[in-house]
């Protein structure tokens, strides 16, 4: 008896692995489905750190250079302020400074003229032109000059010095950006009077951004901090980011939607990364 060959028909044969490629297909969604499933989270939006900068004390704003927008770096002076009795009292320590100065200046030229004359005093009464002691007024008038010139300089040495310590006191009144980042308000203005607590500043770093997410409370317990999650952003649909959770919280939201969670994203400056966006979060859940 001759072997027969049985022909498959070609379509037969396309047919056939249709049906393979549908089945693998279908094993690999259920793997991952069901074996190694992902937790979707449309809720969720972008955060940064994010400062209100407000006034510690009654006073008028000296110093406030920053405009919104404008970039700043950890440790710059973002404003200073004066209370009304610093500002008085420095005030008032510049007009003695100034008028001891002058009482110096003046003592010193006096002790010049009276030398000049008391040289001239003494060579005329050598000459007797004039009595001798006639040749010690002038010495007289030089030794009271020169008295009250050495007082003088006692005493602006030490409105100097008080001068200076105010100064250093009115520059402590100072705040400096504890981070670097953007200038997002300007609430007040150089000379503006401010009352404790008022805010000056909106201040936030927008290279540094996080996810804030709630996650259900039915899967709370398949997420860790450590797990990989990736991010989308709405207005960016061509492009994912990869993070990771940092924090979760450790009571749930008393409104009952869930847990919240933070991810954390690789410092970037990337500029369609900006806080407040919403996104949406996808996790590796076990």
């Amino acid at each position: 008896m001759k072997n027969r060959t049985i022909e498959i028909p070609f379509s037969r044969v396309s047919l056939l692995r249709v049906l393979i490629a549908a089945i693998l297909l279908g094993l690999i969604l259920y793997w991952a489905l069901a074996i190694r499933p992902y937790l979707s989270i449309c809720n969720a939006h972008l955060a940064a750190p994010y400062l209100e900068i407000r006034a510690d004390q009654v006073g008028r704003v000296a110093f406030a250079p920053y405009e919104e927008g404008a970039s700043v770096k950890q440790g710059d002076v973002l404003f200073s302020l004066n209370t009304p009795d610093e500002k008085e009292q420095q005030k008032h320590l510049e007009q003695t400074v100034a008028s001891l100065e002058e009482m110096l200046s003046y003592h010193l030229l006096a002790v010049e003229q009276a030398m000049q004359e008391y040289i001239t005093a003494r060579s005329e009464a050598e000459m007797g032109l004039i009595p001798s002691e006639k040749s010690e007024q002038p010495l007289a008038v030089l030794q009271e000059h020169q008295s009250g010139a050495n007082e003088c300089k006692q005493q602006l040495a030490c409105a100097q010095m008080t001068l200076e310590k105010n100064r250093q006191l009115m520059q402590q009144r100072s705040f400096s950006a504890p981070f670097s980042g953007v200038i997002v308000k300007r609430q007040k203005r150089e000379g503006d009077v401010v009352q404790l607590g008022d805010a000056i500043y909106s201040f936030c770093d927008p290279g540094r951004i996080w996810v804030d997410a709630i996650v259900p409370e039915k899967y709370i317990a398949k997420v860790s901090v450590g797990q990989k999650a990736s991010v989308r952003l709405p207005a960016s649909r061509s492009r994912d980011w990869a993070g990771e959770i940092s924090w979760i919280s450790p009571v749930a939201l008393p409104t009952g939607e869930g847990i919240p969670i933070r991810i954390s994203l690789p410092k970037t400056d990337e500029p369609s990364l900006r806080p407040n966006l919403t996104a949406e979060v996808k996790i590796k859940i076990h």
